[in-house]
């Protein structure tokens, strides 16, 4: 179920930074598959490697996935700059 949540996590926070740019379609669609590959990222990186999974909810693994979604996509916005 978690799963699902980073998903969505990663997904909107891709979406709202590329309404926050107000760029081209294509850079909206590149933002959003970056936010949704660092909510992943971070979301599996807190339950491999963070204290003992919970079962339910665990609200500090989507913390880690909106984590790991803003680091993606401010590097891009960074990689953009140079």
């Amino acid at each position: 179920m978690s799963f699902i949540i980073w998903a969505v996590i990663g997904l909107t926070s891709g979406f709202v930074a590329s309404q926050l740019e107000q760029r081209s379609r294509r850079r909206s669609v590149t933002a959003i598959l970056l936010g949704f590959l660092g909510a992943m990222t971070g979301g599996y990186l807190y339950f491999t490697f963070g204290p003992t999974p919970v079962n339910g909810v665990n609200m500090v693994s989507y913390l880690a996935a909106a984590c790991g979604a803003l680091v993606f996509l401010l590097s891009l916005y960074v990689f953009r700059r140079l």
